[in-house]
């Protein structure tokens, strides 16, 4: 009878932790924003990954034991990579280095760290079968996309920071975008009826788009372009797919470019349409040379924290060269082997003739979103790695177990 009670319950903590971290972040800096309510909680999102540590890690861990599975490789590498991180970072923080930011720098280390094992965590234990989720999730992702649609701005986004009396808590577009990316990409892979996804689809990327974060944007567009792909099971339909893709995207901007210009002249979405010349563009493409240099300089070990002057530790390169500046050689290398052994695995099913299960789409759409990211905006701490490899890893155990019904995190 215990068994019975527990096994509901503890399968119900990653769904609370998800609901926590994702929607409700950003329902609470959406009330902060509007100045509904005060910054109670400061930072919401750091305060609740470490409640939720424990009771995530337990869950994994009882899970984990039930099953009696191995530890998989890509398990092995990302451990590798959270432990390299946690003693460069301890190496760096004891020697007061970089001088100018070392606290700040060790901080955002350890945040990158915590928030990985986190959504690792989520990733091996959340019950992606359970109705109940999706219909939570499709619940929360909706009012995140009316929040977003009722309050744009003067400047064609929504953005709270200007409305605020408390500018300094309320969270980047990145930060509103990745609850709503989460969310939509867990309910886009997970559901198979195209009645339910590609309305949600479309009102996730309509809610991208005037959020203003462009990344999200684009990834989250193609990410789930490439699935469809990725499900069609005839080679055929596939290319059809493709073509009729294309061919819509291409009468939408023929038809709407110029209205969309005069109707959002203010949108800083309009600069994807020249992106190398915007000002952030700018940036990332010095902060990037900046990286290559330092890289050609020291290129065994790094220098930890070299991008840090004047205190800005956001001056990182985009990308998965961070790793190499910060963890060395060693830390790059083993992103690199990490993603190089998720697209093998995931493109030897590419073309098997089969309906592709749950954990098969999920697994996909978060890698490509992830990997993606990581080549063209992120940096090596970015949270969706740990979901990526999180859910790689059950997608190995999936395929490589004897058609036996998954355990009950899966229904």
């Amino acid at each position: 009878m215990a068994k019975i009670i527990r096994k509901p319950f503890i399968l119900m903590i990653p769904v609370f932790v998800l609901l926590f971290l994702f929607p409700m972040y950003f329902y609470y800096e959406s009330l902060v924003g509007l100045n509904i309510i005060p910054p109670i909680f400061g930072g919401y999102f750091t305060l609740i990954s470490i409640i939720s540590f424990f009771p995530l890690f337990f869950t994994y861990k009882h899970l984990l034991d039930n099953k009696n599975t191995k530890i998989n490789l890509i398990d092995i590498i990302f451990f590798l990579i959270i432990l390299l991180t946690i003693i460069v970072s301890l190496v760096n923080y004891s020697m007061s280095q970089p001088k100018s930011s070392y606290y700040d720098l060790f901080s955002w280390s350890m945040g990158g760290v915590l928030f990985n094992l986190i959504c690792y965590f989520l990733a091996k234990t959340i019950p992606i079968h359970s109705k109940k989720l999706k219909s939570v999730a499709i619940i929360s992702l909706t009012l995140m996309i009316l929040i977003v649609l009722y309050n744009i701005g003067d400047l064609g986004i929504f953005y709270l920071k200007n409305k605020s009396m408390n500018s300094e808590f309320i969270a980047s577009y990145q930060g509103f975008a990745r609850s709503m990316v989460v969310i939509g990409l867990l309910i886009i892979s997970v559901i198979k009826s195209k009645k339910i996804t590609i309305p949600i689809f479309i009102l996730t990327s309509m809610a991208l788009f005037f959020n203003g974060a462009r990344t999200e944007f684009i990834l989250f567009f193609f990410s789930y372009i490439l699935l469809l792909f990725y499900t069609s099971i005839n080679f055929k339909k596939k290319f059809a797919l493709i073509i009729l893709t294309l061919t819509l995207i291409t009468i939408l901007i023929n038809a709407n470019f110029n209205t969309l210009i005069k109707n959002l002249p203010n949108n800083r979405m309009m600069e994807l349409l020249d992106i190398k010349s915007s000002s952030s563009g700018q940036e990332r493409k010095k902060a990037t040379s900046a990286a290559i240099d330092t890289i050609i300089d020291k290129p065994i070990l790094g220098d930890y924290g070299s991008y840090t002057k004047n205190n800005e530790i956001g001056n990182y390169s985009h990308n998965l060269l961070s790793a190499w500046v910060n963890l060395g050689i060693t830390g790059f290398a083993l992103y690199v082997f990490a993603i190089l052994i998720i697209i093998f695995g995931i493109f030897s099913r590419f073309s098997k003739n089969a309906s592709k299960k749950p954990i098969e789409r999920i697994t996909f759409i978060f890698s490509v979103f992830t990997i993606m990211a990581l080549i063209l905006s992120k940096d090596y701490s970015y949270m969706l790695f740990g979901f990526m490899v999180g859910f790689f890893s059950r997608f190995e155990e999936k395929i490589n177990q004897n058609p036996v019904k998954e355990i009950t995190t899966d229904e």
